[in-house]
């Protein structure tokens, strides 16, 4: 009897502060910590811009856009005239023995002589088997494709972000499930070692309380491992500082009202899609400037000449020209052991493995979308009933917990309780969490990520 008045006394104690605790408890995992002052807030739209204004390769590939635009012109093109000027001043020191056809012989040792000459030329293609004009739309399409590969290359580093902190989201969500399952088990020790002391629970007890406990302590270790090095790889695609402490303010928020047909017509318009049409562009350009090297090249050209002669022995001692000119030439090939004919040949060949290539990208996109596109859906058929699953786990969870202090319920119970807790927390943020990359992904995809 001394014994059960002592345990109903602490009993009666520990109810009052097992109502305090119940408050604090459910603020908690309603999300309700404070932050750490320590840490920087980071939104999802601060990540991305951080990510897209410090990547190495969109720098890359602005640089390889801004090298193909100055390269897209008819000067690059061969489409404009070249000109050139040269100017030689050549001095010599001859022996000279001449004898004319009128019998004068000229003999001089030594004699001093000077060539100056100087020309501005100019030249132009006015035919060349249209190949300038291929060469100048092969440059052009570079350059489109340049400009889709970065925005290919925007919707991968977007996509890759939005994942990684998402990814760090689930990550906190699972550190708050252990962390209220961690009290569930601080509770119960306190109510075992208080069952002890009155004489109503053994060692046994009380050393599988410990052991329960410090097993979640050693689960919230590891998880806040886990936690920081998937903050880690959110920095390194910000390229920030890996030590950094921030603090994610955003949440998984699936947007359930996406349309499988605006998707599908989005996919043909993805940046990576347009490269593989531009390259089969490309390649039919080149295509036409192997056949033009096998036509007629026709150009114009003109001039400016200066000469100026000086010998002081010899029949001439004074020659001098100026004036301009101006001239056509043509040149056709006729015969060069059949390259031209095999670089045409291989040019269709590369061609055609272009259209093959596109056509394979095509289908592995379209793949792509559609797997998403199933764990997009089977994700949101199953997340109405886990919220509720999640909802009454924890309901189940304070009711033991209440009836466990009262003694109405075993450890067993307690424990079982507790375990549908951990797991229903689990497979809700799971769900959320494929929901959303699938989500993500499908955007990616279509080339609707913004």
């Amino acid at each position: 009897m001394e014994g059960w008045s002592m345990w109903k006394q602490l009993t009666s104690k520990r109810f009052w502060s097992f109502g305090r605790w119940v408050v604090g408890y459910s603020l908690f995992c309603c999300g309700l910590a404070l932050p750490l002052p320590a840490q920087s807030s980071l939104s999802l739209n601060q990540a991305i811009e951080t990510a897209l204004q410090a990547s190495l390769r969109l720098k890359i590939e602005r640089n390889n856009l801004a090298a193909r635009q100055l390269q897209n012109t008819f000067g690059v093109a061969g489409g404009l005239p070249t000109v050139s000027g040269s100017l030689t001043d050549r001095a010599t020191i001859t022996d000279i023995y001449q004898k004319l056809v009128t019998g004068t012989e000229i003999e001089r040792n030594g004699a001093m002589g000077n060539n100056l000459g100087a020309s501005i030329d100019g030249t132009m293609v006015l035919y060349n088997g249209l190949r300038i004009q291929a060469t100048k739309d092969r440059l052009e399409q570079l350059a489109v494709q340049s400009e889709q590969q970065l925005s290919s290359q925007i919707l991968d580093i977007v996509a890759a972000v939005m994942t990684q902190y998402y990814d760090v989201l689930r990550q906190e969500a699972y550190l708050k499930t252990i962390m209220g399952s961690l009290a569930v088990a601080e509770k119960n020790l306190e109510f075992v070692t208080a069952r002890q002391l009155a004489g109503l629970a053994n060692d046994a007890d009380l050393f599988q309380a410990r052991l329960d406990l410090n097993a979640l302590r050693q689960q919230l270790q590891q998880q806040e491992f886990t936690i920081a090095q998937a903050k880690v790889d959110l920095l390194d695609l910000m390229d920030g500082d890996p030590q950094e402490e921030i603090a994610l303010t955003d949440s998984i928020n699936v947007d359930a009202d996406l349309r499988l047909d605006s998707l599908q017509a989005g996919l043909r318009l993805h940046p990576a899609l347009l490269v593989a049409e531009q390259q089969v562009q490309v390649l039919q350009l080149m295509e036409r400037e192997q056949l033009a090297q096998r036509l007629p090249t026709l150009r114009a050209n003109a001039g400016y000449s200066f000469s100026n002669n000086v010998s002081n022995g010899g029949f001439n001692l004074l020659s001098r020209n100026l004036g301009p000119y101006a001239s056509l030439s043509l040149a056709v090939p006729i015969y060069n052991g059949g390259s031209l004919k095999r670089q045409q040949e291989v040019a269709a060949i590369n061609t055609r493995n272009a259209e093959l290539e596109r056509e394979v990208l095509l289908q592995t996109q379209e793949t792509a979308l559609w797997k998403s596109w199933r764990t997009y859906q089977n994700a949101l058929t199953l997340l109405e009933t886990e919220r509720e699953n999640a909802v009454l786990s924890k309901r189940l969870l304070d009711l033991m917990l209440q009836k466990y202090t009262l003694r109405q319920a075993t450890v067993l119970e307690l424990k079982q309780a507790q375990k549908s807790y951990e797991e229903a927390g689990y497979r809700l943020v799971n769900l959320e969490f494929s929901a959303k990359t699938a989500e993500v992904e499908l955007l990616r995809l279509s080339g609707l990520l913004r």
